[in-house]
Order: C-alpha cells, then structure tokens, then sequence
C-alpha cells in the first residue's frame, strides 16, 4: 500500500550546520545508552541515524515520540468490554511515533511522519540536548515565494477557498471581488463568513487565476492576514514545483507531495525505506528551484 505525504522544506539557522556531526552524535549516544530524551507528561524522545547509503545526497535520522501515559482503551468485541492496552498486553506498553529526516550539507533539513510525530522543533531541542556547544539551531520553513508566478504558469484556478472572521472583513474593504462576503455577514449572525467559488470550464478556470494573481498580494499583506482564517486554492493542473494540486495563499511554507510506502496492512505507518527515498527526491526536486 501507499499513501501521500506531503514532505516539509526546511533550513537550519544558522548557517553552518553539519549533518555529518549530527549523525555521529546520535550514534555516540545510542551505542553508550544514553541517547533518551525525557520531555515530561510521559513522554520522551529517541533517536536513531541509519548508515548513509550509496548514492544518498544526506544523512538521515529517524526521531521517535514515545509516550507511555494516557494511552488508549481497547475494545473486547466478544464481551463488549473496554480494557486499558497496558492490561491487554500484561504490560506497560510504549507507543513510538516516527519522525524520518533528511539532513543535506547545505541545510535544507526534509521531514515527513506517519498522521503524528516529532517536529522540527523537537529535533532542535533533542540535537541541542545532545550538545548545545555544537547544535544550537532552529529549522524554520523555506519559504515559498513564487505561488503568484506557479498560478501563471498552470491554466488556471479551478477552486478558490476562503474564510474570514465576521468582525474583521473591514480590512478587506478595498477588494472588490470579496465585498460580497460583508453583505452576507451583515444580514447573519455569524462568526465568520466562508466561500468556495468553483470553476468549471476552461475559460472560467483561466478567469478565476486571473482574479486571484489580482488580489492575492493584497491577501498576503500583513492588514489582510489578520482577517483571514483560510485562504486556499486548486490549480487547474498538477503544479510543477510540489507536485500538488492545492496551494496555500497565505502559509507560504514550501511543501513537496510524494507517494511513500506504508507498511503491510496498516495505511497510516510508513516503510521506513521508502520515507527514506521520498526525503532524498523532495531534496533534489527543491534544490532546482
């Protein structure tokens, strides 16, 4: 089975950062036992760095969450019962979620997880922990800064998808396509007004991403974005930098959709390989831009 995952761009910052370095103190830890991270409330972080293998641009890191408190009931269909897992399994069980990460020697860091996992700021603190003379680093979002020119590029907008808080669509007086929405909030009682404007033919398509090249620089302005809770469209065609179809006006965090292996029997879990080589392919995509 496979699944789609959309495989997150960032950067270490500062500059300098040393993949190479990283790895070998995630492995100095392992091997001494001491490379577990207790974050409270039951939880705790892991990690591991496979070897690099042939033909790999970076190194890789797999950080796992383990949580030992609050965990889940099972149900016992036979009798209808709801046992705590811990009781099931005549054990304490750990429950482990996996963050896999792609480490380049430029700084771009490349991540993707199963539906929940560690985040980037996890690595930072876990990479800080484990020698905060040698990692003290962010890894903030590349930024994505030619959504207008990947809508002039494909033919069109087939959906445009906004919402915006009732009390503060004054701030997009001065757009004219949306004033629409404040006559509808005036006449309900609502707390924000939403609108999905479909396109269907090819001229109508064509049309609508001429409207939105028109206003979305209004739209991203920092008046604006105060206002707005959500402001998507669909492109017409897959775009040719994420290999999505769907953008985010105003999240301007570059994101690279890849079809990744799960494993046997499960469509949420990734196999670990196929992670592996998705991180690697989002590299090389983002490194042409």
């Amino acid at each position: 089975m496979a699944a789609q995952r959309k495989v997150k761009i960032h950067r270490a910052d500062p500059a300098g950062f040393v993949p190479a370095d990283a790895v070998g103190a995630i492995r100095k830890a392992v091997q001494s036992g001491t490379a577990e991270l207790s974050i409270g409330r039951g939880q705790s972080l892991l990690a591991k760095a496979p070897r690099k293998r042939p033909g790999d641009h970076g190194h890789h890191v797999v950080l796992y969450r383990i949580e030992s408190d609050d965990l889940p009931f099972l149900l016992d269909r036979s009798t209808g019962d709801f046992k705590p897992l811990e009781e099931v399994l005549n054990s304490l069980p750990e429950l482990a979620q996996p963050t896999y990460y792609g480490l380049f020697d430029d700084g771009i860091v490349t991540f993707v997880y199963n539906h929940v996992g560690p985040k980037e700021s996890q690595l930072a603190s876990y990479l800080y922990w484990l020698d905060e003379t040698k990692f003290d680093y962010t890894f903030p979002p590349v930024a994505r800064n030619d959504i207008l020119e990947a809508i002039a590029a494909n033919q069109g907008v087939r959906l445009f998808n906004i919402r915006v808080l009732t009390d503060q669509l004054v701030r997009l007086s001065d757009i004219s396509e949306l004033a629409g929405m404040r006559a509808v909030a005036e006449g309900l009682p609502v707390g924000d007004v939403e609108i999905i404007v479909r396109a269907r033919t090819d001229t109508q398509k064509s049309a609508l991403g001429n409207v939105i090249q028109r206003i979305a620089p209004r739209l991203r302005s920092a008046n604006h974005r105060g206002a707005i809770e959500k402001a998507r469209i669909e492109l017409a065609e897959i775009d040719g930098v994420t290999g999505d179809e769907s953008l985010n006006l105003l999240l301007d965090k570059l994101v690279v959709t890849h079809t990744v292996d799960t494993v046997p029997g499960n469509r949420r879990y990734l196999d670990e390989t196929s992670a592996r080589n998705a991180l690697e392919e989002a590299y090389v995509q983002v490194a042409r831009l």
